[in-house]
């Protein structure tokens, strides 16, 4: 599976998890609008917001080895997003974030999809 098409799963299996379902329609052309700018504002209700066209490419994940210990670190990497996952035993975490936040020294070379 390319990256490309790992992020989409992963994306549609974080929105199912927030209790939210892909609805695919044909509706008349001349509804497209209101139907289209309904759906932005229900996206943006439940804090979803579209994507803008010129948004930066998705630069994967990395995943990390945090001791349960460290609650606050924890914390830091709950507040970017992070997400433990049970299977994997690490968190992941978008990659460019990784440097930023100073937790090169923590990745894993092992993960979901890394044998």
């Amino acid at each position: 599976m390319s990256d490309g098409a790992r992020w989409v799963q992963d994306h549609h299996d974080a929105q199912r998890e927030r209790g939210l379902q892909l609805v695919r329609v044909w509706v008349p052309k001349e509804d497209a609008r209101r139907i289209r700018d309904q759906a932005k504002a229900m996206r943006a209700e439940a804090g979803l917001p579209l994507p803008t066209d010129n948004a930066p490419p998705f630069p994967g994940w990395a995943y990390l080895r945090v001791e349960r210990e460290e609650q606050e670190l924890l914390a830091e990497l709950r507040r970017h997003g992070a997400r433990w996952l049970k299977d994997a035993k690490a968190w992941r975490l978008r990659a460019d974030l990784v440097d930023e936040l100073g937790l090169s020294g923590r990745v894993c070379d092992w993960g979901p999809g890394v044998r």
